[in-house]
């Protein structure tokens, strides 16, 4: 219920009386209902004054103006009281003078209460929609790949191989305020300042990888740990379909993230620079000797790979080191996705080819898969010559040469005797080490899921 208060405030000046006593009935008709009843006439005359306007005074008003006698005042009825017409000389002035200056500014006072309280609910209103607005633009910029969120900026450079140092740096140079977003005007800006060739790319994921040697290249002896597998890590992503390949379409997916403005003709330029054997694809050893060593012409990067397809690369050593790498890495990715006994078999069914090529007689041929793979052979109760299927290394020695667990994976027992010592347990771990992985790097470049339905191709 309204509080009247009478205030020393003139009289407003209004369009007329009738507005006048339009605002002033409202304020009485407090359920809208268009007529004042004897209840809300009390309510508002004795908040007024009390003392002036008892009961007895107000049925006095409402029997001398209720002309139709329904207890409530209409608003003809309301307007001859208001305005001292009939009956109301014998209340004497109790609707004029002060009384009706006093209800027309309090009635004027709540009008504009009631103006303002809507104009600032519309304010609120407005803001609310403009949000919401921004809410939905916003939403649509990110659908159609106009904007990205900080997160989806930093989370698509460094799976695409860049340093989350960089990939943040870059992100503070080009975010938008308020947002947390980054516009692709703002990002094609950032990358062009980062990444505006191929040499700028190839620096990035050098750094990315974390080894860079004094001349500003990586050499593949010098990775170790974690940087190793980052640089495999780097092959997977730019390897959408886990071939064991990067496409010219996958090469073109990592450049829209790398520096989205990069054309055709750059896209080309960096396929010829790292696909040695210019079969239209890059495979592991191709990606590794890009980033590694001084530049060199394509004819001398072809001869680091042996000049042909799927010879050893780099040197022996190097080979082994990355061969061992990614071996370790499809292990424990094929443990994670619950496929490491499938993963093993391929391992098994995959050494068939590496034993008709080296010569060495299997005489037992057991697998023994893993985890918690027994330590001795339950056929020939042997472990003379095997394969672990953790690292993918022949062994002659009691544990593996490149210490895994059986506890971890399992192995193959080849064959429990030496034979007229051709079966070269009398070289030393190092060389098994070096020339002793089962499979190529060639196979390990696939996905686990591809690499386990191929090996019976690899036989």
């Amino acid at each position: 219920m309204p509080r009247v208060i009478v205030t020393e405030q003139k009289r407003f000046d209004v369009k007329g009386v009738e507005d006048e006593v339009r605002m002033m009935f409202s304020m009485f008709d407090q359920n809208g209902d268009g007529t004042v009843s004897t209840s809300e006439l009390k309510a508002v005359l004795q908040e007024l004054d009390a003392k002036t306007w008892t009961e007895k005074t107000v049925d006095k008003i409402l029997s001398a103006y209720d002309t139709s006698g329904d207890g409530e005042l209409q608003f003809t009825e309301f307007w001859a009281w208001i305005n001292g017409h009939g009956n109301g000389k014998e209340l004497g002035d109790l609707a004029g003078g002060e009384l009706k200056e006093a209800l027309a500014t309090q009635a004027r006072d709540m009008e504009r209460c009631i103006s303002d309280g809507i104009d600032k609910q519309l304010e609120k209103q407005e803001r609310a929609q403009s949000r919401q607005q921004d809410r939905e633009q916003i939403a649509n910029e990110r659908a159609c790949g106009g904007r990205v969120t900080g997160e989806q900026f930093v989370r698509e450079l460094t799976g695409a191989g860049v340093s989350k140092q960089k990939a943040e740096k870059m992100w503070d140079e080009s975010k938008m305020d308020g947002t947390g977003d980054v516009d692709f005007v703002n990002k094609r800006r950032s990358c062009m300042n980062h990444m505006a060739s191929v040499d700028d790319i190839k620096g990035s994921i050098q750094e990315g990888i974390g080894v860079i040697g004094d001349d500003g290249q990586v050499a593949i002896q010098e990775i170790h740990g974690s940087s190793l597998k980052q640089m495999i890590k780097v092959f997977q992503e730019w390897d959408k379909d886990g071939s064991g390949s990067i496409s010219l379409d996958e090469l073109g997916q990592v450049l829209s993230i790398l520096n989205p403005t990069m054309g055709m003709k750059t896209l080309e330029t960096l396929l010829n620079a790292v696909d040695l054997y210019c079969d239209g694809g890059i495979d592991f050893m191709e990606f590794a000797v890009w980033l590694s060593g001084k530049d060199r012409k394509k004819k001398q990067q072809k001869k680091m790979l042996g000049g042909k397809k799927g010879a050893a690369p780099f040197n022996a050593e190097e080979a082994a080191k990355l061969a061992l790498a990614l071996h370790n890495t499809r292990a424990a990715q094929a443990w994670q996705l619950n496929l490491q006994k499938d993963f093993e078999q391929a391992q098994h069914t995959r050494l068939q080819r590496w034993i008709e090529k080296s010569g060495i007689k299997a005489s037992c041929n057991t697998l023994y898969a893993g985890p918690k793979a027994p330590q001795i052979c339950r056929v020939c109760y042997d472990r003379h010559v095997w394969v672990c299927h953790g690292c993918g290394f022949v062994n002659y020695e009691e544990d593996c040469i490149n210490g895994c667990s059986s506890l971890e994976s399992g192995w193959t027992c080849v064959t429990s005797k030496c034979s007229k010592g051709k079966c070269g347990c009398k070289k030393n771990a190092s060389h098994w080490r070096i020339h002793g992985s089962t499979c190529t790097a060639e196979d390990l470049g696939m996905s686990v899921k591809m690499l386990i339905q191929g090996a019976s191709s690899a036989v």
